[in-house]
């Protein structure tokens, strides 16, 4: 049995990026880019008016009525400003040669068809210059990094109109366990909850399922299953049969399709049978059956190998946040726990409070949960005492 950190550090050390391919800029959001990306022009690319108002020479502004020379408004390129006079210019004009600021519209008075200005201007005023928010040629996003809407969106500002993401990892689901059904559940039955579970995972995190089977506990159904599997998808992901019980087929089945483990057990509750294994280029993460085991095991090690996979820098950077406990809690075992919890606002600010639990079949627990705290092994907690937390999401 292998730790928590020991789990992370051989997922980390086998997932190696899946190759990428230059895709428009436009198809790109979610993807992790492959290689870091330069802008294509400065923003903005000129000089331009940070609100409605008039282009002026602060100096001749401050000391006389000036006529307006032209209207500017955005996407023209004006004239240059003549001695003496002002432009009338809307948000996002060019600023025209000559000038030195914008004076808000609402500062100004109109007096027989000339513009009297405040008293005191500051060349400057009201101006986004060319290039202050990024120069053409400067590296704007780093390999590694995830498309979210807002990079995307910096891209497109840049001028940059393809770039270079890594596939995503295909993902196939099995679910193993003669008692599992979909509907019509008899007596010593049970619902099969595990893959809507994992599908809803992967669907909100951007990774495709493309195939999901249910199998009984029958070794030759298992091992046909898994090879079938294993050739439409680059992870596999089980639910059941890797504890230690002679129903438990999953390990036995990896082993005669050849496959190398990386780890089988973790000091961790709940999710302690789990198992990780490559089968040739693909991997297969074999997830305990019980509920909550299915759902630690996705966030903490399917979720980060799915995104080393797909170039992600920091898979396994986790952004554990210390938060204080709402209650005092006890972990009597000696394995790490990782319990559903959830985050409370208070007077004295945010506090986590982890949710009682009747084991790792709890549903209840794992559907109000939006956090999972990390509780050392045989410790006790007080009242108030900070613990890391992890987001489910």
């Amino acid at each position: 049995m292998v730790s928590p950190d020991q789990a992370w550090e051989a997922l980390a050390g086998a997932a190696i990026p899946l190759p990428a391919r230059r895709v428009p800029l436009g198809r790109a959001g979610g993807a992790f880019l492959a290689e870091d990306v330069a802008a294509a022009t400065a923003f903005p690319p000129a000089a331009v008016a940070a609100m409605d108002g008039y282009a002026v020479r602060a100096e001749e502004a401050s000391k006389a009525r000036l006529p307006v020379a032209f209207t500017v408004p955005a996407g023209t390129l004006p004239p240059p400003l003549p001695v003496g006079f002002c432009a009338r210019i809307f948000t996002g004009g060019v600023l025209p040669a000559g000038a030195d600021g914008v004076v808000p519209q609402e500062e100004v008075q109109l007096q027989e068809g000339q513009v009297e200005f405040p008293a005191h201007l500051a060349p400057g005023a009201n101006i986004r210059q060319a290039g202050e928010v990024f120069a053409a040629g400067s590296t704007l996003l780093r390999a590694g990094t995830l498309l979210t809407p807002a990079r995307v969106a910096l891209l497109a500002a840049a001028g940059v109109r393809q770039v270079s993401v890594h596939a995503k990892p295909r993902v196939a689901v099995l679910a193993t366990g003669s008692e599992l059904v979909s509907r019509d559940a008899r007596l010593g039955q049970i619902y099969d909850s595990n893959t809507p579970l994992l599908a809803v995972f992967l669907a909100q995190a951007g990774f495709p399922l493309v195939r999901r089977r249910r199998v009984s506990d029958r070794f030759g159904r298992l091992q046909a299953a898994l090879r079938e599997l294993a050739g439409s998808a680059e992870v596999v992901v089980t639910t059941g049969g890797v504890s230690v019980g002679e129903l438990d087929l999953v390990p036995q089945a990896v082993a005669t399709l050849g496959g190398e483990v990386l780890f089988h057990g973790v000091s961790m509750q709940p999710g302690k049978p789990l198992l990780a294994a490559r089968l040739g280029t693909r991997f297969l993460v074999g997830l305990p059956g019980n509920p909550l085991s299915v759902l630690v095991g996705f966030r903490l090690f399917l979720l980060p190998l799915l995104r080393a996979l797909a170039g992600e820098s920091q898979a396994f950077s986790f952004p554990w946040l210390p938060v204080p406990l709402a209650q005092a809690v006890v972990n009597k075992g000696g394995r790490w726990q990782f319990r559903p919890a959830l985050l409370v606002a208070t007077e004295e600010g945010p506090r986590v409070e982890v949710l009682p639990w009747k084991g790792s079949h709890d549903l209840v627990a794992g559907a109000q949960a939006t956090v999972l705290a990390r509780l050392a092994p045989q410790r006790a907690y007080r009242a108030g005492e900070v613990v890391p937390v992890l987001p489910l999401a």
